[in-house]
């Protein structure tokens, strides 16, 4: 028998325990002076002692509680009250077997008082070797307070424990003779039978159950899935067939007939019932679900089977999303993005606070670099859903893209005034990096750097804003000692990536570090920037001031190819470098 933890709220040693009883016992023989007008009314002297000992247990001076309580006992044994007392202290002290003998007193000498019956069951309960005398306690208690079910149904487990199973069909019937037929009951009994191998008299109850509720289909239903379940499939199938008969569209026979067909891999006929059931105005959405979630495991490869309903219970069900949400759920894992944008599409459109959907819908446009979807994907997620932070990140990057810098600039004032302390560093240093980018294209370059230097408070290590920062600083040259330190922390960060390895070249050109700037800049060439107009014309500008004016020559005629800068053209035409 499994036991629960008894929990200890107070732990004293015996040894305590015994010298503060002497101490309370002290207490007694005093008070006992100023009871001299009782002596002789042994009803009132008890019930002095026993008030007393509760307002001692309640302020918890439970020495003296336990004293009084005692001396109650010695005034009248007969009374049941400080026996129960007495046991709850010794449990409160964990001193399990006094709390046994004094809760069985307890009992004894007041059986119809439920506490007491409770604790005494549940003192042995807590002890492993009194199961059999728990079960036994709890058994009188059954019969004692008949009113409470709930200690049948305590009964029933602690058989079920023991694997006693005659006890628990008797218990159930007990229940049934109180409460009357019930499926739950019957559903108990035939399990329990089948557990006994008394396969007959199984079945026999579950059709007890259909006889005394004849009219109600769901009975009939439960047996024939119960005879599916357990290879009777001939039985099933004509107990199926006759509810259908009396009632064609009742939803759970068309789906227990379903499963019939899935048993039986009747494939076609299996189809149709599961087309019955989503096409049936009168079945739970949760019963549609179920059957798609089954057919889409069993039919793993008929995609084209698989979409074909999913398709024609969207257009039955056109105010219902859970079907839509799950379709969206099998094209993403057949990876069909094209055809999964719709359905979320028509998802949002029946409910526009379904972030997730919205969530997805955005991926798929950022993926095609589809700014003007972005908009109007993340400005209607701002409005339904507008504590999700994303939207606005997506936002203000696409309305960089639309080259709307006034609305992006909205936009990031707009969550950054919402951001709190749970709102990751990192992003708040982003959007104040947005915010900067948005100056730059304004040519605000004072609240530029002020926006960067925001950023960097937030996130001292953000590569994307360091290396902005010190490539305008590099364009404008001014502060160069300083564009050299943050352009040398990303690429320390980053090796290899060309965009960095550009930056960091060109801020060394600046200060006229020509050799330097020549390794950085053919790293960045091997490295991706031999794409890059501009990088190419900055080697060719890099490698003019290291005499190598052939070579640069071509650097700047590649540039003008991939379109570099406006003085491209004058450089070749002249060739020699200009500053711009």
């Amino acid at each position: 028998m499994k036991r629960s933890v008894l929990r200890i709220v107070c732990c004293m040693s015996l040894f305590l325990l015994i010298t503060l009883k002497v101490n309370a016992q002290e207490k007694v023989e005093k008070d006992s002076v100023l009871l001299e007008t009782l002596v002789g009314n042994e009803d009132r002297k008890y019930s002095y002692y026993f008030l007393e000992g509760m307002v001692q247990k309640n302020k918890g001076n439970l020495d003296d509680a336990y004293a009084l309580f005692t001396h109650c006992i010695e005034i009248d044994p007969a009374k049941a009250e400080a026996y129960y007392q007495i046991g709850a202290l010794n449990m409160n002290m964990n001193q399990l077997p006094d709390a046994l003998t004094s809760f069985q007193k307890a009992v004894q000498l007041d059986s119809l008082n439920y506490w007491y019956n409770e604790s005494f069951f549940f003192a042995l309960y807590n002890s492993p070797e009194n199961e059999e005398e728990a079960i036994k306690q709890l058994e009188l208690m059954t019969h004692r307070f008949p009113d409470k079910s709930a200690l049948q149904f305590q009964l029933l487990d602690l058989y079920a424990q023991s694997q006693d199973y005659d006890k628990i069909i008797a218990g159930l019937n007990q229940l049934e003779r109180k409460l009357g037929k019930s499926e739950q009951i019957s559903m108990q009994k035939f399990k329990v039978y089948l557990l006994k191998n008394e396969e007959k008299k199984a079945f026999s109850e579950m059709g007890d159950l259909v006889s005394t509720y004849p009219n109600d289909l769901k009975y009939q239903v439960i047996l024939a899935d119960l005879y599916l379940n357990n290879g009777k499939k001939k039985q099933a199938l004509t107990l199926l067939n006759k509810v259908l008969e009396q009632d064609p569209d009742f939803p759970m026979a068309i789906y227990a007939l379903a499963n019939y067909y899935n048993e039986t891999d009747q494939k076609e006929k299996y189809i149709s019932e599961l087309e019955k059931i989503l096409y049936n105005p009168k079945a739970e959405m949760d019963l549609k679900l179920n059957l798609m979630r089954q057919y889409i495991f069993k039919a793993q490869e008929d995609t084209v089977q698989i979409m074909g309903l999913f398709e024609k219970a969207i257009e039955l069900n056109p105010a219902d999303d859970q079907i839509p949400m799950l379709y969206t759920q099998y094209l993403m894992s057949q990876k069909k993005e094209k055809e999964t944008k719709p359905v979320l599409e028509h998802i949002l459109k029946l409910d526009p606070t379904n972030t997730p959907s919205r969530l997805m819908l955005l991926g798929m446009a950022i993926r095609e670099d589809d700014y003007k979807k972005v908009i109007e994907i993340c400005e209607g997620g701002i409005l339904s859903s507008p504590g999700t932070i994303e939207f606005y990140f997506y936002l203000a990057i696409a309305y960089n893209q639309a080259e709307d810098y006034e609305k992006l600039l909205s936009t990031v004032s707009q969550v950054l005034a919402v951001v709190d302390e749970s709102t990751p560093k990192e992003l708040i240093s982003d959007f104040y990096a947005l915010r900067g980018d948005g100056y730059h294209s304004l040519s605000q370059y004072d609240k530029l750097y002020e926006a960067y230097d925001k950023a960097l408070e937030y996130n001292p290590t953000n590569s994307g804003v360091l290396n902005n920062y010190a490539y305008y600083l590099s364009i404008q040259r001014k502060d160069l000692s300083k564009a050299e330190a943050m352009s040398k922390k990303t690429v320390e960060a980053e090796p290899k990536n060309p965009t960095f390895l550009d930056t960091y070249a060109w801020i060394l050109f600046e200060l006229k570090r020509y050799t330097e700037a020549k390794v950085y800049i053919d790293a960045a060439l091997e490295n991706g920037g031999n794409e890059s107009g501009v990088v190419i014309e900055h080697a060719g500008d890099i490698y003019f001031k290291l005499g190598e004016k052939e070579k640069a020559l071509e650097y700047w005629i590649q540039a003008e190819e991939l379109g570099a800068g406006s003085m491209i053209t004058s450089k070749i035409k002249k060739k020699k470098y200009i500053a711009e």
